[in-house]
């Protein structure tokens, strides 16, 4: 059936190069399926509630060309499995002067099997991601991103389920809302 969410997060940076959040949109990473958020909930094909992250990203580096950090990810299950996660997200900044290009690589531990429907699901598997996108402003504050990546998700699953290779694409778009607050808003 039909998946429908809405999924409403955020973060705060409470010292220089340190982002701490209740979201999965992080920069350079594919986007989260729905239904994990601060707040999240699941309109289709059951309702229901979303799990929670929570996630820290600290800029170890940074040049005029590029931009690198460390990512942790915790997942609080609610309605999936306990999953935590690092990561390595690399920005380069203006290429060319057009466009901007995020990636990051993931490794995520999940308590639990993606693929819990088989008769004998493992208690714990691992995923291996890496993923990137274009980013390119379309106004001062609007921007375009296209992406996509490779994972191969499920290793150590239970007894007839394979390691799956899933090859994300996405596009997207954002604004970014320059007030008393800053926000962006992702689609």
């Amino acid at each position: 059936g039909t998946f429908s969410s809405l999924d409403i997060g955020g973060a705060v940076s409470p010292i220089e190069n340190l982002e701490l959040g209740l979201s999965t949109e992080l920069t350079g990473a594919v986007p989260a399926p729905g239904g994990i958020s601060l707040l999240a909930v699941i309109f289709s094909p059951q309702a229901s509630y979303g799990d929670i992250p929570i996630y820290a990203r600290y800029q170890v580096a940074e040049s005029d060309v590029a931009l690198l950090g460390v990512d942790l990810i915790l997942v609080l299950p609610t309605n999936t499995d306990f999953s935590i996660t690092a990561g390595l997200p690399l920005r380069i900044l203006e290429v060319f002067g057009l466009f901007t290009m995020d990636m990051n690589l993931n490794v995520r531990y999940r308590n639990g099997d993606k693929y819990a429907f088989i008769p004998d699901p493992s208690k714990n598997t691992a995923d291996f991601t890496f993923s990137g996108a274009s980013i390119t402003n379309i106004t001062d504050n609007g921007y375009i991103e296209i992406g996509g990546g490779v994972g191969i998700v499920n290793v150590g699953g239970g007894a007839g389920a394979k390691n799956v290779v899933e090859l994300p694409f996405f596009i997207g778009g954002g604004y970014t809302y320059e007030g008393n607050v800053l926000a962006d808003i992702f689609m």
